[in-house]
């Protein structure tokens, strides 16, 4: 029998599913789910005042724990892996164009021309500035850094991994990031990919056909703001320290993990269509489906073997 949790945290819909013969059994460890959830979000959100993301924006020398140094250590690795598109510290301009609240409780427009917000940006500290010794980080004191870019990946992992110890058939997603393992009712899993602009609808389906299936959705419809002619969305380009202005509305992508998924797709979505497709064709085992601005949708060399 299947036994799932909704609920809200990091800014999105969350969802945990477990296939158990035991309600009680499913509940207690959806529930310990739901709770290290809700102790990530406390810690590494920058929307917490106080919290150990903050701490660490506001010192230059400092011992951390072993989950925040886990969590550098990855954001590294991709920030080395696409060659600086993945950047944390696109803080800078999120919250010079208004995104400094989390989503839906006050985003608004800062009033600054992009000039402004890219010279800002440009004299920003680099995130290779950072350095992990262990435990122990040295950087720039202005150096500020955000895990936007792979949080949710980071935090859907984690929580599979824990469920993988405990159940065969799981559900476990972050909004668009998402992992599943087994059989749904003995039938492959099902995911939908939504509509950019309809979203009550779906624009294609991807099935799951192993053990496990590993994906990531970034785009640029969800979290956008503005006010008084000023728009923007959350997706920023490292190049020019703006939102990106491309082509793509979304990329969907496949990976062996979903924070590398997550970091795929983003990038993808970055880097533009051809730049993009060949990026994820150079990575085995990852795929990806890119909708664009006129509802066009490109598939990557690997993805047409995941549509239904």
């Amino acid at each position: 029998m299947k036994f799932w949790k909704e609920f809200k945290a990091l800014g999105t819909d969350m969802l945990l599913l477990a296939d158990c013969g035991m309600k009680e059994y499913a509940d207690i460890e959806i529930n310990k789910a739901e709770k290290n959830i809700r102790e990530f979000e406390s810690r590494f959100s920058r929307f917490v005042k106080g919290n150990e993301l903050d701490e660490l924006n506001n010192k230059s020398e400092l011992k951390v724990s072993e989950e925040m140094r886990s969590l550098l250590v990855k954001a590294e690795e991709a920030y080395g892996e696409t060659g600086g598109i993945f950047d944390p510290t696109v803080i800078t301009t999120l919250e010079n164009i208004g995104y400094r609240e989390s989503f839906g409780e006050g985003e608004r427009s800062s009033g600054m021309s992009s000039g402004e917000i890219r010279k800002i940006f440009f004299k920003r500290e680099k995130f290779d500035t950072l350095e992990i010794d262990g435990g122990h980080i040295k950087k720039p004191k202005d150096l500020r850094i955000e895990f936007g870019g792979i949080g949710k990946g980071y935090l859907v992992d984690m929580i599979a991994g824990e469920f993988g110890k405990k159940f065969k058939n799981f559900w476990v997603s972050a909004g668009g990031d998402i992992f599943i393992s087994g059989k749904d009712n003995d039938a492959n899993w099902k995911i939908g990919v939504q509509h950019p602009t309809e979203t009550d609808k779906d624009i294609a389906v991807i099935e799951s056909k192993n053990e496990k299936l590993c994906l990531a959705t970034s785009g640029i419809i969800k979290r956008r703001g503005g006010e008084g002619g000023s728009e923007w969305h959350h997706i920023i380009d490292p190049r020019t320290g703006l939102p990106v202005k491309n082509e793509i509305l979304s990329v969907t992508a496949i990976a062996p993990s979903v924070l590398s998924a997550d970091v795929y797709a983003k990038t993808a979505l970055i880097i533009g269509i051809e730049a993009g497709l060949e990026f994820i064709n150079r990575h085995e085992a990852s795929a990806c489906l890119i909708i664009t601005k006129q509802l066009e949708i490109i598939l990557s060399d690997k993805m047409k073997q995941y549509l239904v």
